[in-house]
């Protein structure tokens, strides 16, 4: 029965280490910035060279857009990409010139055969001086795009770290939103949310509480901490039942920006197909322990 519960042990830890070693994949860039869309137009005035990305998460069939601005003064020599993947091999590197304005655009296909790991990428770019250095990070991960397409118009699609994708209900009061990207971090228990949008007054979230909650230690329902610019700003729990939590945002950073939805409770880490096999495997392994006798010498 020990040697059973050493191979279940065996396997269980297995799937977890590869979790946690992804969780841990975030160290792999300390100096990589993404950008929120609200801080745009800060950073091109901090900085002489910027990159940016249309969302944080893909997956290995995505088309990713890498947003560029090098000053036109700072221009003397074209701006060259790289691209590192999670064992920090470089799979693309391209040169490009910026137009008159300092804007340039560069894409990369991630269902290309050096795109096939999971984890961050690096994309860096330079431009004739070291001091023109600039990096930040994409997520790849591997799910299926049907689940994707099972979201409708009003729904926010969330990629996980998990490896799973789930849909996000919402609802704006007036005005509307040209962009809603969402991720779910399981390991920071946070729902991330990028929007873009033209004179809404307020945004309605109706999260189901599988996905994202938030309990006190008693088990009652406690507020879950939103924040937006590194600030916690205020929001009203409409309603809430056995399944889901309808909270409503109406402070105006959200209106253009990024805001991050801190619980305690969070989507279990293991992923669907993570999970199946550790069941699986343990279903597998009590068969075989009835099923085997010890040979007696």
């Amino acid at each position: 029965m020990r040697f059973v519960f050493g191979i279940v042990a065996i396997v269980f830890f297995s799937i977890l280490g590869t979790n946690l070693a992804y969780a841990q994949s975030d160290l792999s860039c300390p100096s990589c910035v993404q950008i929120p869309y609200d801080k745009i137009d800060l950073y091109k005035e901090l900085f002489p060279l910027i990159i940016w990305t249309d969302s944080q998460v893909y997956n290995h069939n995505s088309v990713i857009n890498v947003n560029g601005f090098l000053r036109p003064q700072n221009a003397v020599a074209p701006v060259t990409i790289t691209v590192t993947n999670p064992i920090g091999n470089i799979v693309a590197v391209e040169q490009i010139s910026t137009s008159k304005d300092g804007n340039f655009l560069f894409t990369i296909n991630t269902s290309g055969p050096t795109m096939k790991k999971d984890g961050d990428y690096v994309i860096k770019a330079t431009s004739g001086s070291d001091s023109r250095i600039f990096k930040t990070k994409v997520t790849l991960v591997s799910y299926d795009l049907g689940e994707v397409n099972t979201c409708v118009s009003n729904e926010i699609v969330v990629p996980a770290n998990n490896g799973g994708v789930y849909c996000i209900p919402f609802e704006v009061n007036k005005g509307k939103t040209t962009r809603v990207d969402g991720s779910l971090d399981v390991t920071t228990k946070t729902l991330s949310l990028n929007i873009r949008a033209q004179d809404i007054e307020s945004m309605t979230l109706k999260i189901p509480r599988h996905i994202l909650d938030s309990k006190s230690s008693d088990g009652e329902d406690s507020r879950f901490v939103v924040m937006s610019s590194d600030r916690i700003i205020p929001y009203e729990e409409l309603e809430s039942d056995s399944f889901t939590r309808i909270i409503k945002l109406d402070y105006s950073p959200v209106r253009n920006g990024q805001i991050d939805i801190v619980g305690t409770k969070v989507i279990p880490e293991f992923g669907t197909i993570a999970a199946m096999i550790l069941i699986a495997s343990i279903s597998a392994i009590i068969f075989f322990s009835k099923t085997i006798r010890p040979i007696r010498v």
